[in-house]
């Protein structure tokens, strides 16, 4: 057997007693405040690479660990049970990572009552990009937000070679004014950066996106159906 370099792998997993009942202060999803949250069981996952010079050694050079800690926790408030999950990496430990399970169960923004009147792709779109930026994916929400556009240039059937062009069929086909046009450039816009160039946008700029299409979707579904339950002349 030839001198090499190489590499052995193990990984465990085992629960930690010492921190049950404990108690860590945390947001909770459901109270949307921070509350205390009891240690309900602790299990810790590791994963371990170690790295020897030759077949031959049987004490490592040097090793890279990263670990997963799995805690069920009880919320101080509303009781609730729920997962939360811290990552390290023994390569960078200014590094950590976390996430709760079940995370937040009701979207940040909704359209009030327009369920009814949007049609089925649109509703879509925009409540999957609504989910990427509750979770935090600001270059997926920019280019929901540029979808929704797109489809409802679609819907209107508002026809041109590109979407700026599309958008100004639909000034043209009276669905929306011209400062309409103009803002869903400007949102067609900030999903090409978004998708092109890989440009995440701020919080505040996504939403004020949402906020302008809430708006146009009210005025080209929600307000023309509302208007037919109004009494005819």
């Amino acid at each position: 057997m030839s001198n090499k370099s190489v590499k052995r792998r193990s990984t465990s997993a085992k629960v930690i007693d010492r921190t049950v009942g404990q108690e860590k202060r945390l947001f909770c999803v459901h109270c949307n405040i921070e509350t205390y949250h009891t240690v309900l069981a602790h299990i810790r996952c590791t994963d371990s690479e170690y790295f020897y010079q030759n077949v031959y050694d049987s004490e490592p050079d040097f090793s890279v660990d990263y670990w997963e800690d799995f805690f069920t926790l009880q919320c101080g408030g509303c009781r609730r049970v729920s997962i939360y999950l811290t990552q390290h990496f023994s390569e960078d430990e200014e590094w950590a990572g976390e996430k709760f399970f079940p995370h937040d169960p009701d979207p940040s923004r909704k359209l009030f009552m327009e369920e009814e009147v949007l049609p089925p792709k649109i509703e879509k779109i925009y409540d999957e990009a609504v989910k990427a930026f509750d979770n935090g994916m600001p270059i997926l929400a920019g280019m929901g937000i540029r979808a929704v556009v797109e489809t409802l240039c679609k819907a209107c059937d508002a026809k041109g070679k590109s979407l700026a062009s599309r958008i100004d069929a639909m000034v043209d086909k009276g669905l929306i004014t011209k400062d309409g046009a103009k803002i869903l450039h400007s949102l067609r816009v900030l999903g090409n950066a978004a998708a092109h160039d890989v440009e995440p946008h701020t919080l505040g700029e996504l939403t004020a996106a949402f906020d302008v299409i809430d708006h146009l979707l009210q005025g080209v579904y929600t307000i023309p159906a509302r208007a037919k339950e109004l009494p005819q002349k």
